[in-house]
């Protein structure tokens, strides 16, 4: 029993260290990303909603996307454009009005449906269904 109890404060230990281990480099991706002049764009890959809002509030850019990439330019009613060094103002619609305040424009890609379409090899079909929807 006494074996059983030590191994399981062992996994608690290594668990609380890989969550710090984890936190510190997340803190260190975030202190380089903002080093640097503001992307246009940013794209966060993960399961873990505090990852993405951390990164979200803390980063300054101008559009991106969750679990996905480039989407949030094909979407009309989301507005685009840069901050500082990668441009100014927000274009597509009403957000050209707005251009001189900045919002993120962001895009949360949910798991359950993938269209298989927006991968290669592209059929001719698939192409057409493209075509149709970009309209």
């Amino acid at each position: 029993m006494k074996e059983k109890m030590m191994y399981q404060g062992d996994i608690f230990w290594v668990e609380q260290l890989i969550a710090y281990c984890i936190a510190a480099i997340l803190w260190c991706i975030i202190d380089k990303i903002n080093s640097m002049p503001s992307p246009l764009a940013l794209y966060i890959f993960t399961k873990n909603k505090q990852v993405s809002k951390k990164v979200i509030s803390e980063v300054s850019f101008g559009g991106g996307c969750i679990n996905d990439v480039v989407i949030h330019l094909a979407t009309s009613n989301m507005g685009f454009g840069g901050v500082g060094e990668s441009g100014m103002g927000s274009y597509h619609g009403k957000r050209g009005f707005e251009t001189f305040s900045h919002t993120k424009s962001i895009v949360d890609k949910k798991r359950i449906i993938d269209l298989p379409m927006r991968y290669q090899p592209y059929t001719k079909i698939n192409e057409k269904l493209i075509r149709f929807f970009l309209r």
